[in-house]
């Protein structure tokens, strides 16, 4: 009986060497299988990160586009002296404006988390609102113009900004969940 219960000990002995060797081969494959899901999801949010930059890029320069055509009518409908159908015109531009203005809103809420782009729509929001309110009273002067063109430029720097050559990070600059202490800035 003794003899039995040794070689059936030492069977299970010599089974457990080819068993741990399977083991170990069988977690080597696992790990290798993990790493090959991280890469494959390393490269989909890269390339979901290049896709949203493209919408973001184009959606800015059309924007931009739209808003460089509505300063353009602006300067047009402001020029020679003030009439009743100019201040109309003007009122009209303010109601595009404001339409403008929703648009660059809704597009703030896709770039939130990300501290420059906050700002520069914070800037953006504030010009539009005072333009909107400038032609909505029939007022297309050469500031009114200027505000326009300042919106113009912000628009075209933010789309350059999302250049898919510039970098790979979807934003420079992640806001940080609390302790945002920054200071405000002046205004012209």
């Amino acid at each position: 009986f003794r003899r039995v219960l040794f070689r059936s000990l030492a069977l299970r002995q010599s089974d457990r060497a080819p068993a741990q060797q399977n083991q170990e081969q069988s977690l080597a494959l696992l790990q290798d299988a993990l790493k090959k899901l991280q890469e494959a999801q390393k490269k989909a949010q890269a390339e979901e990160n290049r896709q949203q930059r493209a919408e973001l890029r184009k959606a800015y320069q059309e924007l931009a586009g739209r808003e460089d055509a509505l300063r353009e009518q602006t300067a047009t409908t402001a020029q020679g002296p003030s009439t009743r159908k100019q201040r109309a015109d003007l009122m009209d531009l303010g109601m595009k404006q404001t339409d403008l203005r929703v648009e660059m809103q809704a597009l703030k809420e896709k770039v939130e988390n990300t501290a420059l782009f906050g700002q520069l729509h914070e800037q953006i929001d504030q010009s539009a609102g005072q333009v909107s309110k400038d032609l909505g009273t029939g007022r297309g002067d050469a500031t009114v113009q200027a505000e326009q063109a300042l919106i113009v430029t912000t628009l075209r720097a933010m789309a350059d900004a999302l250049d898919n050559n510039a970098r790979n990070e979807p934003f420079a600059g992640e806001r940080p969940e609390q302790g945002d202490g920054g200071g405000g800035g002046g205004s012209a």
